[in-house]
């Protein structure tokens, strides 16, 4: 199965977004918006970086229908099988991250500095991260790895994926339909209760309505220009929208601008080529790693900062840099000298005597984000 290689592109940026800009201000709360570095033009992602997580979920719907939704169906792949490659792909990062993080945290307690942005991480909620139920199923806040709560929202859609693929493959699309509402009532209803909360309500709309995305990209009577018309429906619908009522931006970002960047990517041979690039691809290689390390970077940082009593310039563009950079190289070592290692280990002994080959063949690498 060929990969979908801009879509690696764009969730590589994605995760570079929310981790260089979406949460820059951990390092101080107190640093002025304007202030961060380069905030002059690229105050459009420290503001709305938050947002690309939604991209995530959408990606993941797209990639998700593509990689494992006819398998599912034919029973080319069983229930135990999809859990091993997800849980390979996504829990060894997860708990070291984990327990990283809590071992700076107990080291910032025991020097009375207190506890790094996520202050309401105690055991409780230590143990609901570590059975990955640490937001979606729970409305819980942030803790400790803080954005590995979409991770944890995710895993609910892989549940709800497989048995809607597995039992309810011809009627998929009535029942995305279904939950993108229910998505958007509980994201727009503010709900806060275990299951119903904006977490998966921002889960649901993104997710499924991924699914139908994949549903147009892969039609096959559908033409190139067909795919021109359509891109241009949904820009059409979101400059319409953002005109009417420009405070619904973070609904039609979802239901317009990603389909349409999405569709265009795929269907459009010039911006297919150029996302296809594999420099710009390898950034969807690391996009988990990019997304789960980034604050236990900002975290380490802190804490050199406190016990050596020192003073970084979080404002200089110069210390951006070598955030970024310290980010992007600990994901390239991470990527590839511990999670591929444990992820064949892991597929190889899980699914040993099955015979299949625990080789990533897909580009499900972070659903995140």
């Amino acid at each position: 199965m060929n990969r979908l290689k801009p879509l690696d592109t764009i969730r590589g940026v994605a995760a570079i977004i929310v981790a260089f800009f979406s949460h820059y201000h951990h390092f101080d709360h107190a640093m002025a918006a304007d202030a961060q570095p380069f905030y002059s033009f690229l105050g459009f992602f420290y503001e709305n970086g938050w947002h690309m997580v939604d991209l995530f979920f959408v990606l993941s719907g797209v990639v998700f229908s593509y990689v494992y939704g006819r398998k599912i169906f034919q029973q080319r792949i069983d229930a135990r099988e999809y859990s091993v490659y997800r849980f390979s792909r996504l829990y060894p990062l997860h708990l070291a991250t984990l327990i990283f993080v809590s071992a700076l945290f107990l080291y910032g307690i025991a020097k009375g500095i207190g506890i790094f942005v996520y202050t309401q991480s105690d055991t409780n909620y230590f143990l609901a991260n570590v059975l990955f139920i640490q937001s979606g199923v729970t409305p819980w806040p942030w803790t400790f790895n803080g954005p590995a709560w979409s991770i944890s929202c995710e895993i609910v859609a892989y549940i709800m994926f497989f048995v809607i693929m597995r039992y309810f493959f011809r009627m998929r699309v009535v029942i995305s339909v279904g939950l993108i509402v229910i998505g958007f009532l509980f994201r727009h209803l503010h709900t806060g209760y275990f299951f119903v909360n904006m977490d998966i309500g921002r889960l649901f709309m993104g997710f499924f309505l991924g699914i139908l995305i994949y549903e147009v990209l892969f039609y096959e009577k559908l033409k190139t220009w067909h795919f021109g018309l359509i891109v241009a429906g949904l820009l059409a619908g979101f400059a319409a929208v953002m005109y009417v009522k420009p405070s619904a931006w973070s609904y039609t970002y979802v239901v317009f601008l990603y389909p349409a960047f999405i569709i265009a990517s795929i269907r459009f041979a010039p911006l297919n080529k150029l996302l296809s690039i594999r420099p710009l691809t390898y950034l969807g290689d690391i996009s988990y790693s990019v997304y789960l390390l980034h604050f236990p970077v900002q975290l380490l940082i802190y804490s050199i900062a406190v016990a050596g009593g020192l003073h970084f310039p979080y404002t200089s563009p110069l210390f951006f840099l070598f955030y970024g950079g310290a980010v992007v190289a600990v994901s390239v070592v991470s990527y590839e000298y511990f999670e591929k290692p444990v992820q064949m280990i892991l597929r190889k002994r899980l699914l040993a005597e099955k015979k299949i080959s625990p080789k990533v063949t897909a580009p499900v690498q972070q659903e995140v984000v």
